[in-house]
């Protein structure tokens, strides 16, 4: 019986999930509805929050976020744009290699790497994260 439960809650957490990446999906639809390039796809998948990026946001005005292999600077810039309504100054972008790893029973695995961007804002420009 509890195993029942379980899956329904799990259940309940996708379609919340599923819920936000529409609402997302649809604002970027509003906001760039003649830019097809940009329709349906999410650029950034999560804000990146370190030690470093705090200090970064703190001291230069600077965010951090994961975003995806695809993703170049122009677009990374218009999704920006498009979910906080602001124009960043610049765009870097830096790739994150792949790492090798000893998972708890002492096999190995391979730590997958990524993209990371670094947006730069004006001075008086901040981006809330909920």
């Amino acid at each position: 019986m509890s195993a029942l439960f379980k899956k329904k809650e799990k259940e309940k957490d996708v379609n919340k999930v599923v819920e936000v990446a529409s609402v997302v999906t649809t604002e970027t639809n509003k906001v760039n509805s003649n830019d097809s390039s940009l329709r349906g796809k999410s650029f950034l998948i999560r804000p990146r929050i370190t030690e470093k990026a705090t200090d970064l946001q703190m001291s230069n005005n600077v965010y951090t976020f994961d975003v995806i292999k695809d993703a170049n600077k122009k677009e990374i810039e218009k999704a920006i744009h498009a979910l906080y309504g602001i124009v960043p100054e610049k765009v870097r972008v830096v790739m994150v290699p792949s790492k090798n790893i000893r998972t708890r029973n002492g096999g190995k695995g391979v730590k997958s790497g990524g993209k990371k961007a670094y947006v730069y804002l004006k001075n008086g420009d901040t981006i809330e994260f909920v």
